[in-house]
């Protein structure tokens, strides 16, 4: 009976200063945590501001079209910096490494993510550039002239927008893009994969992979469109493309040009 009560008298001892530990670091360490957390809310002036520029870190945002030109977000992270220069709308978004994630006591834990919402007016904008690093971006129905995107590591997804130039660049990650108007398309991928979907046919398009995937499909059967191609220990299959036979011997001089070059990655054209 004696080894009983001692056995229970230590497991008591045990639970009360587990109890402490997690009290003491719930009030005094993961409530500095708590207080790292930042919100926002803040409009911008639809009618002055025609380009926008990007800057994100370990962030994830969402871009979307609305009746008010707005930044919203909130989340473990650093003060936004937001300016202006003229016509010109500049934020740097930038998310914060949780600290607790190695050891962490308190049970009602959970890590917390920076999330902005960034609503652009519905009329055309100039340009936006996108610089993302660990970040994830989704762009939705926007309407713009020129658009950059440069990733070093996160993912990408638009959808609905109409675009006249892209121009993007990927490190590494996912680039996925899909019933999106373009004039025009110049993607780079180091690695990772990119995919379009429902492109218009016969628009010029420059393709440079180097250890990735790029596919693309189109919305219409290429026609009036020539086809450049350079590879060099990759694969390219555009078998699946109706009029292939035709487009390959067409001049390139003379229709648009779908430019491809290929290291040693996978691209896909299909109609």
């Amino acid at each position: 009976m004696k080894k009983i009560n001692i056995i229970i008298l230590v497991a008591g001892l045990v639970f009360a200063l587990v109890g402490m530990t997690g009290a003491f670091y719930y009030s005094k360490i993961d409530n500095k945590y708590q207080k790292q957390e930042i919100k926002i809310s803040q409009t911008f002036d639809a009618n002055r501001i025609k380009n926008i520029e990007l800057s994100l870190k370990k962030a994830q945002l969402n871009v979307v079209v609305g009746d008010t030109f707005k930044l919203e977000g909130k989340g473990n992270a650093e003060q936004p910096k937001i300016t202006t220069q003229g016509d010109t709308l500049k934020l740097q978004l930038e998310g914060r490494e949780n600290e607790q994630t190695v050891i962490n006591v308190n049970p009602f834990y959970y890590k917390k993510n920076v999330r902005y919402t960034l609503t652009v007016p519905k009329s055309e904008l100039s340009r936006l550039n996108i610089n993302s690093n660990w970040s994830s971006v989704d762009v939705h129905d926007v309407k713009v002239k020129d658009m950059i995107i440069k990733m070093e590591k996160g993912a990408l997804d638009m959808e609905g927008a109409h675009i006249g130039s892209l121009e993007g660049s990927m490190r590494y990650g996912a680039f996925d893009v899909e019933k999106t108007q373009f004039s025009q398309v110049a993607m780079t991928v180091r690695k990772g994969g990119a995919t379009f979907e429902d492109v218009p046919a016969d628009i010029p398009m420059m393709l440079d992979n180097h250890l990735g995937t790029i596919d693309v499909s189109f919305a219409q059967p290429l026609q009036n469109v020539s086809l450049k191609t350079d590879n060099s220990n990759g694969f390219i299959d555009m078998e699946d493309l109706k009029n292939y036979v035709q487009i390959e011997q067409r001049d390139i001089t003379t229709d648009s040009v779908i430019n491809i070059k290929n290291r040693e990655g996978t691209i896909t054209l299909e109609d």
